[in-house]
């Protein structure tokens, strides 16, 4: 008898235009699921990059964020501050971590063809001396 697949869950409002999402990793499965729509599901299996990026706002200093890439081209992000009112965010760094490193983990027990990245992207670097 195999064991009961892996469940961690994150929940995160980026802004007042959003509602609530839950990232929901279950065995080698990401589930997006926002209020209202179907199911989103990203196969592990089909990730070809994962960012983890510290992306702080005028509001959000301690702003981290998780991006996704697939091999269709889809991108998703999710990340540790919870949208609470206008210029005020919960922390929710905890539940972000517990995700991030679950999916990290999967991810690598699924074998090579994923890159893991740290720190902004070229063109976000190149768009910070325009400010």
């Amino acid at each position: 008898m195999s064991p009961p697949p892996l469940v961690v869950e994150h929940r995160c409002r980026t802004s007042v235009l959003e509602k609530e999402t839950l990232w929901r990793l279950e065995g080698d499965t990401l589930l997006k699921i926002t209020e209202g729509l179907p199911p989103f599901p990203i196969p592990l299996a089909s990730l070809m990059t994962v960012r983890l990026q510290y992306a702080p706002t005028r509001y959000q200093k301690g702003r981290f964020v998780c991006r996704l890439s697939d091999l269709r081209g889809q991108r998703a992000a999710f990340q540790n501050e919870h949208y609470v009112a206008f210029a005020e965010f919960e922390d929710r760094s905890e539940t972000y971590r517990e995700l991030v490193f679950a999916l990290l983990l999967r991810r690598a027990t699924l074998g090579p063809g994923c890159r893991g990245l740290g720190g902004t992207s070229y063109a976000n670097w190149l768009g910070s001396f325009l400010d």
